[in-house]
């Protein structure tokens, strides 16, 4: 993929040989760094990814390993000092699917499909599957020598792990019962059963007034916009509804969360008690909506 990308810049990438951490741990980066004591909070990006992996290469790296450093030959473009961050530039909203499965092991210790699921973490991270990234897997598929059916078998390994992930609660939201159907038919996996939903993530109607209202998770707007907990607690007040701290049997009504998905106490408490959970957005336009009626 890299080569590709400098050769439209009229320039040669060699590679060299690299030290695979992926290949010395056999975990993907997020288990590795949490077994390991490396933060790597906002994970996925890549400046973060890169400092993580530098951190981790310290602790994992064998001397006996011989390596060559990678060069660019017949670049005119000059060198940009400047960093840019995603954050700079946008809200970054840790995907769903990444979310889900950052501490989950894959489901092999063989270094080629290693290599082919961590490409599968990556292709789907958005939740879709361009030509070009079709094309990587099945470049890697071919340099690993990989057969159309272990390619197949290897797509069923990785459904099963999310799946598996998805489990950890003993609930199936409805967010993941989509995202799971979502990851099958992009893996082209029509012969596999999924799992069934067993808690609603959202309301039954019109959030009632003077219900509880616990907040969980970083909050942004359709905007990308960061909303403070305290904004959304007085947001909350103003429209007649009671923001509490805490998710409890009998004390909250309604948890309202930045990803509906998540497994954070709070929401996992709720899920165990069969209490609703919303999202930010879905709670915001629903308030308002019943705030335009009364008017």
């Amino acid at each position: 993929m890299l080569k590709r990308e400098y050769s439209r810049l009229h320039a040669e990438l060699e590679p060299g040989r690299g030290f695979c951490t992926l290949r010395a741990t056999g975990l993907k980066l997020s288990t590795a760094c949490q077994n390991f004591g490396i933060d790597l909070s906002g994970g996925h990006r890549a400046l973060i990814d890169a400092r993580a992996t530098a951190q981790l290469l310290k602790q994992v790296f064998d001397e006996d390993s011989q390596c060559e450093p990678a060069r660019v030959e017949n670049l005119t473009f000059p060198l940009n000092p400047r960093t840019l961050r995603r954050e700079s530039c946008e809200a970054y909203r840790q995907a769903p699917l990444h979310r889900l499965i950052a501490n989950s092991p894959y489901p092999t210790s063989d270094w080629k499909l290693l290599s082919y699921l961590d490409a599968l973490d990556w292709v789907l991270d958005d939740l879709v599957v361009t030509e070009d990234e079709k094309l990587h897997l099945a470049q890697l598929a071919k340099e690993y020598s990989l057969s159309g059916r272990d390619v197949a078998d290897l797509h069923h390994r990785y459904l099963a792990s999310i799946i598996q992930a998805a489990w950890r609660d003993n609930v199936i939201t409805e967010d993941e019962h989509a995202l799971i159907k979502k990851v099958a038919d992009l893996l082209d996996v029509n012969d596999f059963e999924i799992p069934r939903v067993t808690a609603k993530c959202s309301t039954d109607g019109a959030i009632k007034l003077g219900a509880r209202v616990c907040f969980t998770g970083s909050a942004t707007d359709s905007a990308g916009n960061k909303i403070s907990r305290d904004d959304l607690e007085m947001f909350a007040a103003k429209m007649g509804l009671n923001p509490i701290k805490s998710v409890s049997k009998k004390g909250c009504d309604l948890v309202v969360a930045a990803d509906p998905s998540t497994n954070s106490g709070k929401a996992k408490k709720a899920r165990g008690f069969g209490i609703p959970i919303i999202s930010i957005q879905d709670f915001l336009s629903e308030v308002r909506s019943e705030s335009a009626k009364d008017k």
